[in-house]
């Protein structure tokens, strides 16, 4: 931040150089006041511009450290917005991958039941094939009416 500052203030430098340079040949500079005797070498050299000059420079990177100030604030607020809407997706993902195991665990769960079951069946129908159906039983009773019908005992005389 402190580079940031410092390449701003020499860049707004060389602008103002730049600017009287370019200001210079069009203006005629008014005639300076006539020194008196016993004035200060400040006096002498232009400092009083000079210092102006840097306060407007001052005053300018005020400005802009003030908006870059600003400007970090709306940032930072932005990110802590995001980390939070972050930390609801992350946990609804959480929530989303929970569910999935518990349905996973029921489907499987499910399906070994399911298989049970129709091992179940499947013996029982085996165990029906097995046993004495009344249908069977009908025929069987109906095949023995017939063979004594066939069979008459001889007639005793």
């Amino acid at each position: 931040m402190k580079l940031i500052v410092l390449v701003l203030a020499v860049g707004c430098m060389a602008n103002l150089s730049f600017a009287n340079d370019a200001i210079a040949p069009k203006f005629v500079k008014p005639t300076s006041k006539p020194l008196r005797y016993g004035g200060s070498d400040i006096d002498k050299c232009g400092c009083h511009e000079i210092v102006a000059k840097l306060k407007r420079v001052e005053s300018n990177l005020l400005k802009l450290i003030l908006n870059l100030r600003n400007k970090y604030g709306s940032v930072y607020s932005e990110l802590t917005d995001m980390k939070k809407h972050v930390d609801s997706v992350s946990w609804y993902v959480g929530q989303t991958s929970d569910t999935a195991k518990s349905i996973d665990e029921q489907v499987t769960s499910s399906s070994v039941t399911l298989s049970e079951i129709m091992y179940a069946i499947r013996e029982l129908t085996i165990k029906q094939q097995k046993l004495v159906t009344k249908t069977f039983l009908t025929e069987s009773i109906l095949a023995l009416d017939k063979r004594h019908e066939e069979y008459k005992p001889p007639v005793p005389e």
